[in-house]
């Protein structure tokens, strides 16, 4: 989404530039702000860029996109759900994006919208950076045990980790099975929510009146149930506790 990026971005030029190379002893407080600053500027260049350029240069667009997505997709799925991702096939999804990405769009024409939807570009560009995160990942050694296991024990993340949890006791496994059981149901919801609203917002606008009475119902019926699954695991609690 929109505030999505605009916050990636913001976090970024925080986090990785202003905070270790301009101001590294601030408050909190301080970066907080500076990330809502950082925010409107983006929102404002955005405005601009949109405005002034994006028709003449759509095909540039998508090759940033691609750039963008089409390879660090694979990366935000193989970092939680295969423990077996390390640095080296990361950084060779970053450096081949670009050059790759050029490839596709501009000498095998790509871009030409008429002649190749957009979706097949970046499908075939998807492939071949999650083929390349795969093959390097095999070639290059796997990152230290012990570096997963803290990352595990942090984060928790489902998939295939199978070698990182092998040594906990079975106790902590079943635990950790059930609470990912729980994220998957609650993310369900949560989807469904999103996905629901979206329809029941858009839906009259098209007179598609059976469709909002549908997506209205599933607003109601997924909002209630993951308001009510976080109350009785006293999320919410936690959460006005964590603010105060």
């Amino acid at each position: 989404t929109v505030s999505t990026l605009m916050n990636w971005g913001a976090s970024y030029v925080v986090n990785d530039l202003y905070k270790p190379f301009l101001r590294p002893a601030e408050s909190e407080r301080h970066y907080v702000w500076i990330g809502r600053i950082g925010s409107v500027v983006i929102f404002a260049l955005s405005l601009f860029v949109a405005y002034y350029f994006v028709q003449g240069l759509r095909a540039w667009f998508l090759f940033i996109n691609s750039v963008v997505f089409a390879f660090i997709l694979p990366l935000s799925w193989l970092r939680f759900f295969w423990w077996r991702l390390n640095i080296y096939g990361e950084a060779a999804a970053l450096i081949i994006g670009l050059p790759l990405s050029y490839i596709v769009w501009f000498p095998l024409g790509f871009s030409n919208e008429q002649a190749h939807p957009f979706w097949q570009g970046f499908l075939l560009l998807f492939g071949l950076g999650f083929a390349t995160i795969i093959a390097v990942t095999y070639l290059t050694p796997p990152e230290r045990i012990e570096t997963l296991r803290e990352f595990y024990r942090r984060c928790r993340p489902p998939g295939l980790w199978g070698p990182v949890v092998r040594d906990f006791s079975p106790e902590v496994r079943r635990t950790i099975r059930r609470e990912t059981l729980t994220d998957v149901i609650d993310c369900a919801l949560g989807v469904v929510f999103c996905t629901a609203a979206i329809l029941a917002v858009i839906s009259p606008l098209g007179r598609h009146w059976y469709i909002f009475g549908l997506a209205l119902v599933a607003v109601l019926t997924s909002g209630a149930l993951f308001i009510a699954r976080w109350s009785r695991r006293g999320v919410f609690r936690g959460l006005s506790s964590d603010a105060a």
